[in-house]
């Protein structure tokens, strides 16, 4: 038996085809234009990190030819070409730095989005010369390395950003053979970064550590790394690319934005001693490294987890602005990072 009406029910199904046909005729110009005006959010992943490969890649190829002082000068027209292409990036740099002049941080005139790129190339450069044995213990300067001596001794976690140059500072490893730096990655491209600074010097093997999420079996190898005394460094300033929802609201330079929880939740489940760590240029051209005690234990109690989380989190965010300020020029998270979900 069929309840299905030959022509009654035929006619319904081109009307409802028909009022779909036109109406969608209708709205076309006003679809158009949002999908022009209002382009979907990336992940940070897609964005920042596949143009800085891209970047790196090309960098070195000019490292190989000319050098460092040759690349120097070639890296200009390559960055000004980043610059004038890629808009979603441009005007991430200008937000960044309107919000660092609300704050204070940026008062002088000559801070501008085109000189925030200059120094991102500047520093894919720095990379290079690094790993390459161009830049030595001579040009880094550690006021606080009593602090890191110390550490050294019960190993602990490594929270540090993508401000300033953390591939000299993971370079110490390399300087010393005491300390033992495990780096903990949640992006896709590590293994990419990883194969350049292979081809730049073979001799360097960096102690890589991929994490997709924190499984018991992960927890317990992490933690006896630590027991070791090595550390893991984590940069704990970009959302997960597989739970971006997973999230510490926090305030930077006053702004609200979002910190993945993923590098706070380790740390608290590992009950080790978690350190502040950073690499800034400075204006002769050497390096100061920035070493602070962050948290003699990051555990927490159940009942009020998150909320301990987030009171980290925003220890955190405080000492990046307050380094946001010193080095405004070297902060490269070109995307928009005060975007609440940042994908």
């Amino acid at each position: 038996a069929s309840h299905f009406k030959l022509v009654r029910d035929n006619l319904a199904i081109s009307w409802t085809h028909t009022q779909l046909f036109f109406g969608m005729l209708l709205r076309m110009p006003k679809l158009i234009r949002q999908r022009l005006l209002h382009k979907p959010a990336r992940h940070w992943a897609l964005l920042a990190e596949r143009g800085s490969y891209h970047g790196m890649k090309l960098t070195l190829g000019c490292y190989r030819l000319l050098g460092r002082s040759g690349t120097r000068l070639f890296i200009v027209p390559i960055i000004t070409y980043f610059y004038l292409m890629n808009r979603t990036a441009r005007n991430a740099s200008k937000t960044y730095l309107r919000y660092l002049k609300h704050v204070g941080g940026a008062a002088n005139k000559s801070l501008s989005s085109y000189r925030h790129f200059l120094s991102f190339g500047n520093k894919l450069l720095d990379t290079l010369a690094v790993w390459n044995n161009d830049i030595t213990l001579d040009d880094i300067d550690f006021p606080n390395s009593e602090l890191m001596d110390k550490a050294a001794r019960q190993g602990g976690v490594i929270f540090t950003a993508h401000l300033g140059n953390s591939e000299v500072a993971r370079a110490l490893s390399h300087f010393h053979p005491n300390v033992i730096i495990n780096a903990v990655v949640f992006t896709q491209h590590a293994k990419k970064f990883n194969a350049i600074i292979e081809e730049v010097n073979p001799q360097c093997k960096i102690n890589l550590i991929e994490v997709d999420s924190l499984s018991v079996a992960m927890t317990l190898k992490l933690q006896e790394k630590v027991e070791n005394g090595e550390f893991l460094v984590i940069a704990a300033d970009r959302l997960s690319i597989t739970e971006p929802s997973r999230q510490l609201p926090v305030y930077l330079l006053e702004k609200k934005c979002a910190l993945p929880q993923g590098p706070f939740i380790l740390a608290s489940l590992l009950r080790c001693p978690v350190y502040f760590m950073l690499c800034l240029k400075q204006p002769e051209g050497h390096f100061k490294v920035i070493f602070e005690l962050l948290a003699e234990s990051m555990a927490v109690s159940k009942d009020t987890r998150l909320r301990q989380l987030q009171v980290h989190a925003q220890t955190y965010a405080d000492l990046l602005s307050n380094y946001c300020q010193q080095a405004p020029l070297q902060w490269f998270n070109f995307y928009d990072y005060w975007e609440t979900r940042q994908c």
